[in-house]
């Protein structure tokens, strides 16, 4: 069988629906990507901008024929599934949409696929899901009924696009304006003109006049929209197609905003803004924001007070910035991939396959001892490693690997230290298993070795690989020095005095 790496995601648009699935759904894509695993979106979209955005962002993504209906069924659910996957070598499904039932999920499942769930209100009766993701406000607070196995619930789980983690640097840079220059007007990617035709007086009051009025158009016709808008004193202008949306957002004082996706955008790049709904899902959202201070809801006063008093952006953006960090979709792909790894203790029969790993060529290069391990050697190595008190040794395993599809060592060094080697066989790599590796193998030496509060990674600086996947796991740089006769970075993790963090020393793929 063909490794279990891949990921479907089936997600739809339309104009009386929005974009919003398909474009948060390309964020989750993007993060495994960037993760090296293989992903194809299978879509019903009738948005013929989307279409082009998915091509343009290099996203794979299969168009299935027709309208999405009220309800899917279980057996179609399937039978597209399997034309995306007809080798049956993906591990996981993703289900994205209000009209994926039940029984659409129990149907995946009981395919041997991992499932997925994005939710946005809890408007099913039951859900089955080995993850249910629900990226908003008061998420925590929905009863949530079903077989689910792990809940990623609330914007710290925000799928965002990387750009807009990337953008978040030259957003904290910037200041923003004391008189307010680019108003923002975005309802969503569907076509929501009868309700900018409801909010449209808002924009009439004086306190517009000279700034510039962007609005994204989405699916509606831009006459319109100036229809709509023919009262407002700002000067309008029409977006279509908006290819570089944080861009936007860095040129833009004040937005007005559906209670959608958008909304994390904003507040990861510290847009203050206010929120119209525009569909029922997204009460809770805007509800929940202007508890939190982060955006009140539009009406005319509020839009009034957020274009005279620069105080009050500021203390939006400031608040907006601190819910969410622009790394949702990244914590998302990591749980998938815990879900179908895990680590456990090395034993006597793991041997032969432990070698084979760090004796290929691959660990080889980046080791400090790089000549190949003699197998009579590793197996007195091995045999004393595992009968002595010298501190964990853990084998990674995956669903798509027969063996062992990596190690991870602690070798103590003095009273609260320890020494971390990492390997992974060849197949495994280039998958983002590093950092997690690095993570769940510190957690649990931490948790289970009395006295370890700081370990050390020396890493070649040529090694690109290895130094993101333990600044990716939480080490911080400690500088260059020089180990077993080479010029190496030190890396570090320090274990806080209650207990929260900690630190560890690395090798790669060195078992003296």
């Amino acid at each position: 069988m063909p490794p279990r790496r891949h990921i479907v995601i089936r997600a739809d648009a339309a104009p009386r629906m929005g974009t919003g699935h398909v474009m948060r759904c390309m964020a989750l894509a993007r993060a495994a990507r960037e993760r090296g695993l293989d992903v194809l979106i299978a879509t019903r979209t009738t948005v013929p901008w989307l279409r082009q955005r998915l091509a343009r962002e290099g996203v794979a993504f299969y168009e299935l024929e027709g309208n999405a209906p009220e309800r899917e069924k279980p057996g179609a659910l399937l039978a597209q599934i399997a034309t995306c996957d007809p080798d049956g070598s993906a591990a996981w499904c993703i289900l994205d949409g209000y009209h994926f039932t039940p029984e659409c999920h129990r149907a995946v499942r009981a395919e041997g696929y991992h499932l997925l769930v994005v939710d946005d209100y809890a408007h099913l009766s039951e859900y089955h899901a080995d993850i249910l993701l629900n990226q908003n406000i008061g998420a925590e607070s929905l009863s949530y009924q079903g077989e689910i196995g792990c809940r990623l619930l609330g914007p710290r789980h925000a799928l965002l696009r990387a750009e807009f983690r990337l953008a978040r640097d030259a957003a904290r840079k910037r200041n923003l304006a004391p008189h307010l220059e680019n108003l923002l007007l975005t309802l969503g990617g569907g076509d929501f003109s009868g309700h900018l035709t409801r909010i449209a007086p808002f924009f009439a009051q004086e306190e517009l006049r000279g700034v510039e009025l962007r609005v994204i158009a989405g699916s509606m016709a831009h006459d319109r929209i100036r229809a709509a808008l023919a009262d407002t004193p700002a000067r309008l202008e029409i977006l279509s197609g908006v290819n570089d949306m944080p861009g936007l957002l860095l040129q833009t004082d004040l937005a007005v905003s559906a209670g959608g996706s958008t909304c994390w955008e904003l507040c990861c790049l510290g847009v203050p803004f206010l929120t119209t709904v525009v569909a029922e899902n997204q009460v809770g959202i805007a509800t929940g924001l202007a508890t939190l201070g982060v955006a009140d809801e539009l009406n005319h006063e509020t839009l009034r007070r957020m274009i005279v008093n620069a105080a009050a952006r500021a203390g939006a953006s400031e608040a907006g910035r601190r819910l969410v960090d622009g790394d949702g979709a990244a914590r998302v792909i990591d749980q998938l991939m815990r879900k179908t790894f895990r680590l456990r203790p090395a034993r006597p029969s793991d041997s032969r396959a432990i070698l084979d790993i760090a004796n290929d060529a691959g660990v080889r290069r980046w080791s400090f001892s790089p000549d190949p391990i003699a197998p009579s050697d590793h197996e007195a190595w091995f045999a004393d490693r595992l009968a002595g008190e010298r501190g964990p040794f853990y084998v990674a395993e995956t669903e798509d690997a027969d063996g062992p599809a990596g190690y991870v060592r602690f070798d103590r060094a003095g009273e609260d230290a320890a020494v971390i080697s990492v390997a992974l066989s060849s197949p495994q790599r280039g998958k983002g298993l590093g950092a997690l590796l690095i993570r769940e193998s510190c957690r649990l030496a931490f948790c289970g070795t009395p006295g370890l509060r700081r370990v050390t990674a020396w890493i070649l600086p040529e090694n690109v690989a290895s130094l993101r996947a333990f600044a990716g796991a939480g080490f911080t740089p400690e500088g260059t020095g020089e180990y077993k006769g080479r010029s190496a970075l030190r890396f570090a993790f320090e274990r806080a005095p209650d207990g929260s963090r900690t630190a560890i020393t690395t090798r790669e793929g060195d078992e003296s």
